[in-house]
Parts: structure tokens; sequence; C-alpha cells
């Protein structure tokens, strides 16, 4: 069984949200986005919504309530209950951490569009989600990741 337990919470928060800004087209964005992308703060929660159990049938893997973004403030605030019930207690479910990453993709897309809808910042999750244009050059990233590598060893 996969374990999860050796990072904390906080780091693991860290390292979900350096996966969701690898989807983001940053040469797409304008000037006031890239400032916003550059400035938002994220943050566990634990307000009434984070906080409020779902009934099964209202749920999917992860309820819709597992993060929000206060578009004025740039911040995002993730369900501290939910996160460590589903990413660092046992039993691990390795797709919720692929959720989380489009949940925090979902949260980033509120603060740099603050009027889109709900559906067209889904729309925009999944249009980033399914481009996954992070690796632009294969050979390139591969060379500077074995650097790094052979630099961290």
């Amino acid at each position: 069984m996969f374990m999860m337990a050796r990072l904390s919470g906080r780091k693991l928060l860290d390292h979900i949200f350096n996966a969701a800004y690898c989807y983001i087209p940053t040469d797409l964005l304008t000037e006031e986005q890239l400032e916003r992308l550059d400035n938002f703060r994220y943050r566990f929660c634990q307000c009434k919504m984070c906080e409020r159990t779902y009934p099964p049938a209202l749920t999917k893997i992860i309820p819709d309530i597992a993060g929000h973004a206060n578009q004025r403030a740039w911040e995002i605030r993730i369900s501290k209950r939910l996160f460590y019930k589903f990413l660092l207690k046992e039993p691990f479910i390795p797709i919720a951490l692929l959720d989380y990453i489009e949940t925090a993709l979902h949260e980033i897309i509120h603060i740099l569009y603050p009027d889109f809808s709900e559906e067209e910042t889904e729309a925009k999750t999944f249009e980033w989600l399914k481009k996954a244009e992070w690796v632009d050059d294969l050979k390139r990233f591969d060379e500077e990741a074995r650097r790094q590598w052979k630099e961290g060893t």
C-alpha cells in the first residue's frame, strides 16, 4: 500500500501547487495575471464551509468544497480536514493527489480570471489540464532533469 505519511501537510500542499503551476501557460497571460500568479497565497482553511461534512451521495472522490479562492485578496484556501483525510491518512487514495492538483489549478484560475463563472473556470481548468504543455522540449527537459539529479545527489 502506498503511503504519503512521511511528508508534512504543508510540504505536500506546496508540491501540489507547484505541480498545478506547471499547467499554466504563462506566455498567454497578461501582465496583470502574471502579477496575480506571482503574488497569490494559499493556506489551509478551517472555515464552516471547509469543515462541513457532506453526505456521500453529494461527493465525488473529493467534494467540491475541497478549496475556495478569494479573488480580491488573491488567496486560496484548502480544506485542512479534507486534505488530511484524503492525502495523509490511511488508506491513501492515489487518484486524490491528481484531484488536488486539479483543485489547486481550478482555484488559481479563479485568481487569474476573477470575472469567470464557475462553468468558465471549470472549462479553463480542463483545457489547461488536457494540453499538459509543461514540457515543451522533451530533450531539454530530460537533460535539465539529469543535471539537477546529479547536482542533488
